[in-house]
């Protein structure tokens, strides 16, 4: 048989377990044309046998690549207080961009410059891509204009009679939720930000890693979500029960 045949050989993980990759520290060096290579740090969100799929801190998602043996690499530590939250997915709220159209709203704060910000909930994404955003922002759009106009004309109606905001408005109650006051710490119930289990994977065709069909704890399976594996970066062992 030609060499074309054979299977391909497993990448060199330079001393770590195959098993315990996901969620690592890289460095990368990529000439960029200067007189030195430039690194980029990034954490691995999936891997197959010779390549590993990365997204570097401070970038979105889109801008994450494949590193294998042909790259300049090394492990890197893990930054103080963790791996860097990724940024907003599409579909949320990024400074200077327009926002998606809002689902829910849960929570409204006065900033010290007397600015408001509201706890927001994004149609067709999950809770745990929900987001403090500027009211200025989400005047922008007339139906997201709208929403917040209701919403803070309600919570001023259940204010001037004594009664506490809780878990219920906005209908949660019929997702799971329970009457409890909500806080900024727990804007809703917490259990919506724990993945349940895998129900399916689509595969992509860009040459990037495949989404996942999400359930989350305490909601439907009408509120499912396709997530990323930067998303599922710590739920490991839910995707190894999937797959």
């Amino acid at each position: 048989a030609g060499a074309s045949s054979r299977p391909a050989r497993s990448m060199n993980l330079k001393g770590a377990d195959p098993e315990d990759v996901t969620g690592h520290c890289l460095t990368v060096l990529y000439d960029e044309g200067g007189p030195k290579a430039t690194p980029y740090t990034g954490v691995v969100v999936y891997t197959e046998k010779t390549r590993m799929y990365v997204h570097f801190h401070g970038f979105d998602e889109a801008d994450s690549a494949w590193v294998d043996d042909a790259d300049d690499w090394s492990w890197a530590p893990t930054p103080k207080g963790g791996v860097p939250d990724p940024p907003p997915v599409p579909g949320a709220y990024r400074h200077g961009q327009e926002p998606g159209l809002i689902d829910k709203i849960f929570l409204v704060r006065t900033l010290e410059n007397g600015e408001q910000e509201l706890f927001i909930k994004w149609k067709g994404l999950a809770h745990v891509h929900s987001q403090w955003v500027p009211k200025y922002e989400l005047d922008v759009d007339p139906s997201n204009r709208q929403r917040v106009q209701r919403f803070l004309k309600q919570l001023a109606a259940e204010q001037a009679i004594g009664q506490e905001a809780t878990w219920e408005i906005e209908a949660e109650a019929t997702e799971g939720g329970e009457g409890r006051a909500r806080t900024e710490d727990e804007p809703f119930n917490p259990d919506f930000n724990i993945v349940e289990r895998i129900i399916a994977e689509q595969l992509c065709v860009d040459d990037t890693p495949p989404l996942y069909f999400t359930k989350w704890r305490g909601l439907p399976y009408s509120s499912c979500t396709w997530e990323s594996c930067r998303t599922l970066l710590h739920y490991q062992s839910v995707l190894r029960n999937f797959k």
